[in-house]
C-alpha cells in the first residue's frame, strides 16, 4: 500500500518478535526511510528518514530495538556504510557504529541473539556484539570499536577476509 506519488523501492518484510508484531515493509533507497505500518488498518504508524540507503533490518530478540544497515549517503553525518540501532516504538537512534569501507549489504542475527554478522561491498564479513549484557570490564576495552558503547551491550567487530 502506498500513497499517490510515493517512490517505490525494493520490497522487504520483517516479522517483529513483539506481541503487536508491527511490520517493516520495503526500505526504499530513493527516500532512505524505514516505515512502520499497522497490519490491521494499513495505516503508516511511524516513518523515519535515516539519511542513507537502508540495506537491511533485524529485530533484537531481547529488547524492543531494531537494527538497520546502511549504504550510500550524500548527506553529511548520515549513517553511510554503517549500522544504526533504533529504540521501538519511539524510533529514536540509540547507537550508530561503522567499520565497513563500503555499503553494508546484509545482516543476520545469531541464533542466540547476542551477535550480528554483516557482509559489505568491501568484501568483508564482520561479527558484532550489539544485543545483550555488558561484557566484563577487561573484555570491554578490547570489544569497544572507536569507543562506541551503549547501555546493554558493546559494539565490537572482527573482520574476516
Amino acid at each position: 500500500m502506498r500513497d499517490e506519488g510515493e517512490e517505490v523501492g525494493c520490497a522487504r518484510a520483517l516479522a517483529a518478535p513483539l506481541p503487536c508484531r508491527p511490520p517493516f515493509p520495503p526500505p526504499s533507497p530513493p527516500d532512505r526511510r524505514i516505515n512502520v505500518y499497522n497490519t490491521h488498518t494499513g495505516a503508516r504508524t511511524h516513518s523515519v528518514d535515516t539519511g542513507a540507503q537502508v540495506c537491511g533490518l533485524a529485530w533484537s530478540p531481547v529488547e524492543r530495538e531494531l537494527l538497520s544497515s546502511h549504504g550510500y549517503s550524500a548527506a553529511p553525518g548520515a549513517p553511510s556504510n554503517s549500522m544504526c540501532l533504533w529504540k521501538y516504538p519511539s524510533m529514536t537512534k540509540a547507537a550508530q557504529v561503522g567499520g565497513h569501507a563500503a555499503r553494508v549489504l546484509h545482516l543476520a542475527v545469531s541464533p542466540a541473539g547476542d551477535a550480528v554478522a554483516t557482509a559489505a561491498a568491501d568484501e568483508t564479513l564482520r561479527l558484532w556484539r550489539v544485543f545483550g549484557a555488558e561484557p566484563a570490564p577487561a573484555a570491554a576495552k578490547k570489544a569497544a570499536v572507536g569507543g562506541a558503547r551503549r547501555a546493554g551491550g558493546a559494539l565490537a567487530a572482527v573482520t574476516v577476509r
